[in-house]
């Protein structure tokens, strides 16, 4: 695994998120079966550290990211707990002032925009967010529990959502997952209506950890 040196976000910050086998796949479409699967999402840990075949193992990458500590506390209650409920990292926080967390399988990108909302780096987030991005920083804003870092763009949000070329299935998806995340209701309630639109029968949720009665009820 390939270290890709340090990105700094607080240079007096007390954590380095060491994030290993970075830009895992991301909501895969099986190409052989695309209806009549299951609506049900997997467990958050099996999400957040799903491996890609073997072959691609070899070419992972690991990135170092300096941040402050009392920011992802109070952003996160997973990271909080994380840096004060007992685990390993907070005995070791208590006891040297810093530590390293390892967390696996992000997006580089989509983890970095929410390091930079969480440490309120507006000025470093990307003009432009396609759907894919916005999915991917969706699924760090559930796991982590930071949906309030996430007011400060949300018109932005909507701005990009209006503009999304969702005409396929997994694009409709991706849609319904962040619109559901953000609590977004009129992009919600338009996505769903255009899955059922585009889709033909019941389809893959893509391994995003949508809600099955959500789901349930579009087909």
């Amino acid at each position: 695994m390939t270290d890709e040196g340090t990105t700094i976000i607080d240079p007096d910050g007390e954590v380095i998120i060491v994030l290993a086998d970075a830009n895992a796949p991301f909501a895969v479409l099986d190409k052989k079966v695309r209806s009549g699967s299951s609506t049900e999402g997997p467990e958050k840990s099996e999400l957040a550290t799903q491996e890609s075949d073997a072959n691609q193992d070899e070419g992972r990458k690991c990135y170092r990211i300096q941040v402050s500590a009392k920011h992802l506390a109070l952003a996160s209650p997973v990271f909080k707990k994380t840096l004060h409920g007992g685990w390993k990292e907070s005995l070791t926080f208590l006891e040297k002032g810093c530590v390293e967390i390892t967390v696996h399988s992000w997006d580089l990108e989509a983890f970095l925009i929410l390091m930079y909302l969480v440490h309120c780096r507006y000025r470093n987030l990307p003009d432009e967010i396609n759907i894919e991005l916005l999915a991917k920083l969706a699924i760090l804003v559930d796991f982590y529990d930071c949906k309030d870092v996430a007011v400060f763009i949300k018109k932005k949000l909507a701005i990009c959502m209006e503009n999304l070329p969702a005409t396929n299935p997994r694009d409709v998806m991706m849609s319904i997952w962040i619109s559901w995340v953000f609590e977004m209701s009129q992009q919600f309630t338009e996505s769903t209506s255009l899955m059922m639109s585009v889709s033909m029968g019941q389809i893959k949720n893509l391994g995003l950890p949508i809600p099955s009665k959500i789901l349930g009820g579009l087909f």
